[in-house]
């Protein structure tokens, strides 16, 4: 038996052999050059495969479907967001337990994410996919202006245009969605008609919830069932993000996002460690990670983490 551990070539080399601690069987299919790894940090791997093309070459899941055929792999560890749905893929394919690929879609697509919140009864705000510039038209005529476009697939599914009429959409779709004609944009549309009260509940997956008893009650209670329903226990800490809709207890998901600083929790996890990735939480806890409310769009707080912080004395 043994342990797949993908790595994405970002970065120094995580710790994974100290995350895993039983590091005998693990084998690391890495995007970093022979060049890039020295000796002593892929020691204790009982195989390390480099892979030039790492993020668009299906050799990789060849070779992990070539390797399981000569010894049964027993789990697939896979921190980074760009490998969660590759991780997937091979979990369904080769039957190792842990997140599937339309689970790991949903937690990077947020056009999926809010689909799959639909189907099993948690309210969520309405999107749809962007696959077409007359996409834009039909919604707005649907949907009425303000529109907002987002990226669905990048991290934080960043605003990529507000359009308030017809004009707009013709000034944003001048000369395409995309730069090639053959490719399909990666893009949502979602209404921009000013929603109200917008909050950001960070709690760990899996487990009773830590946010603060001041936020709503109806949010809490959104916020602990979609953890519950797409993400499994052990796998880090997640911030639900969630907006009010008119009546006071009108609230809906906006998105669902992992916290960063987990990565020892969720290699934990996903390698069947699930003890020691709790632990790996409650050691984080300790150090004063803060299970807090945040108020204002994603967009905003990122501004705010961004901008740098005035010390005292500062008059400007």
């Amino acid at each position: 038996m043994t342990r797949l551990v993908l790595d994405r070539g970002r970065g120094p080399l995580p710790p994974y052999l100290q995350w895993l601690e039983e590091p005998g069987d693990a084998v690391l299919f890495t995007g970093r050059s022979p060049a890039e790894i020295e000796g002593g940090q892929v020691s204790g791997y009982a195989e390390v495969r480099c892979f030039p093309q790492y993020a668009r070459s299906g050799q990789v899941e060849l070779a992990a479907v070539r390797l399981a055929r000569d010894t049964p792999i027993r789990a697939i560890v896979a921190v980074a967001p760009e490998d969660a749905i590759r991780a997937g893929a091979l979990r369904d394919h080769l039957g190792v337990e842990g997140q599937g690929r339309q689970d790991a879609i949903a937690q990077r697509d947020l056009v999926a994410l809010r689909a799959r919140l639909h189907e099993v009864g948690i309210p969520a705000l309405r999107c749809g996919a962007v696959q077409r510039v007359c996409d834009l038209y039909w919604y707005g005529h649907c949907w009425g202006y303000p529109l907002r476009v987002r990226h669905r697939r990048r991290p934080g599914w960043p605003v990529a245009a507000q359009l308030h009429n017809e004009a707009d959409v013709a000034a944003f779709t001048r000369g395409g969605l995309t730069g090639r004609l053959e490719a399909v944009p990666s893009l949502l549309v979602e209404p921009a008609d000013g929603a109200g009260e917008r909050i950001a509940l960070s709690c760990p997956a899996g487990g009773p919830s830590r946010m603060l008893p001041a936020s709503p009650p109806v949010a809490r209670v959104l916020a602990d069932a979609a953890l519950t329903r797409l993400t499994r226990p052990g796998e880090g800490a997640w911030r639900v993000e969630l907006v009010r809709c008119g009546a006071e207890h009108d609230w809906r998901v906006d998105a669902l996002e992992r916290e960063p600083g987990y990565e020892a929790a969720l290699a934990r996890a996903q390698g069947g460690l699930g003890r020691r990735a709790r632990e790996a939480i409650s050691e984080l806890e300790g150090r004063g990670v803060a299970w807090t409310e945040e108020r204002g769009t994603s967009d905003e707080r990122r501004r705010r983490q961004k901008a740098p912080r005035r010390r005292a004395g500062d008059t400007t």
